[in-house]
């Protein structure tokens, strides 16, 4: 189980490290109610490629964000990573459309 999550970080991180040109993409990031600090931080230093954000409570203390993203593929891959990188997000998913 170690070894089949350890290929999945490193197959998300490939793709991640991939993408080139100009891409469009969903980025789905959930987190805690109170925990909507970082998302504002991070939507606006990455509002050049924020094409749509849609905000919505999954349960009364958790809510779900999703962005279409369209632009480089480095820098959806920069946006990415930083939610990653934020201890408060639950879960950070890119899908490439």
């Amino acid at each position: 189980m170690v070894r089949a999550a350890i290929r999945l970080m490193m197959e998300d991180a490939k793709e991640k490290d991939s993408l080139k040109g100009r891409v469009s993409a969903l980025i789905a990031v959930t987190h805690d109610q109170k925990d909507e600090g970082p998302i504002t931080l991070l939507k606006h230093q990455f509002e050049e490629i924020v094409k749509t954000h849609i905000h919505s409570k999954i349960t009364p203390g958790s809510c779900v964000e999703l962005f279409l993203v369209e632009g480089e593929g480095s820098r959806i891959a920069s946006m990415t990573k930083a939610f990653q990188k934020e201890d408060k997000m639950k879960s950070v998913k890119l899908l490439v459309i």
